[in-house]
């Protein structure tokens, strides 16, 4: 009998931790993707002044287009918290898709687990070819994965908090990987947008090209009304991640008392 209810045990012990494995495999991409949405509000230029975000361009930065492959939770865990500050130069918003994103110099993890990421050292907003390339998560709302959604000119907005510089979609094309030549400079001024295809393993990216249609100074107001949609943003995400931690300890005692009922 003592034999056969050590066996029951150890049936048990593997039960609940099969079923905790397999929790937390169902969970991995939520968890995932609120690490993700958090670490893009952690890096918002409205806690920048322009003048940090100038500074921020002048230094030097890395680019490993490598990186550009969709992240693992493991990835997320590993990179997600080595994003500087000193990286962050600007902000790209598309207003129709509700995207408002940092932009961080140089393309490495980090930098692609917090926004969007330069291409070319000598990049300039509003001037030549300005190429970002973003992640392209499961969760196709956060990072660059609405950009599948943009038409025709659609409008978007990136600033450095001095000017704004608004560019109209000419473009929608899927290229091979292997394409560099869409970032280098040109001679008209223009926004190129690079992500995978897919969410998954890809050879292929989605490039938007936009063309610079006008741009002006920034009004304070405008990072204001920035700032409060941000804020419920964060407050809906962090409620998103205390309802699955609810569901997983629910879980997990509702499963604990069946199993302690049965031996």
């Amino acid at each position: 009998m003592r034999t056969m209810k050590w066996k029951d045990h150890l049936i048990m012990f593997m039960i609940v931790v099969l079923v905790i494995a397999g929790i937390t495999l169902i969970s991995a991409p939520n968890i995932k993707n609120f690490l993700v949405s958090k670490n893009v509000m952690m890096f918002q230029i409205n806690q920048f002044s322009a003048n940090q975000l100038k500074v921020n361009e002048q230094k030097k930065a890395s680019f490993h287009f490598e990186a550009v492959e969709t992240p693992s939770l493991l990835d997320v865990l590993k990179y997600g918290n080595q994003v500087k500050k000193s990286a962050v130069i600007g902000q790209i918003e598309i207003e129709r898709l509700q995207v408002t994103l940092p932009i961080l110099k140089g393309v490495n993890q980090p930098n692609l687990l917090a926004g969007a990421a330069t291409m070319r050292e000598d990049q300039q907003m509003g001037k030549g070819n300005y190429p970002l390339v973003g992640h392209h998560m499961r969760d196709e709302d956060i990072l660059f994965g609405p950009l599948l959604k943009l038409k025709k000119q659609d409008k978007i907005n990136i600033t450095n908090k001095e000017q704004v510089f608004t560019y109209e979609v000419t473009d929608i094309n899927t290229i091979d990987e292997s394409r560099i030549d869409v970032i280098q400079e040109t001679t008209d001024a223009r926004l190129t947008l690079i992500t995978c295809d897919l969410p998954t393993a890809t050879t292929h990216r989605l490039m938007i090209t936009a063309k610079l249609v006008k741009h002006s100074k920034v009004m304070n107001e405008e990072f204001k009304q920035e700032e409060t949609k941000l804020q419920k943003q964060e407050t809906l995400a962090d409620n998103q991640i205390l309802l699955l931690v609810f569901v997983l300890m629910l879980g997990f005692l509702t499963l604990s008392y069946f199993l302690y009922k049965r031996s």
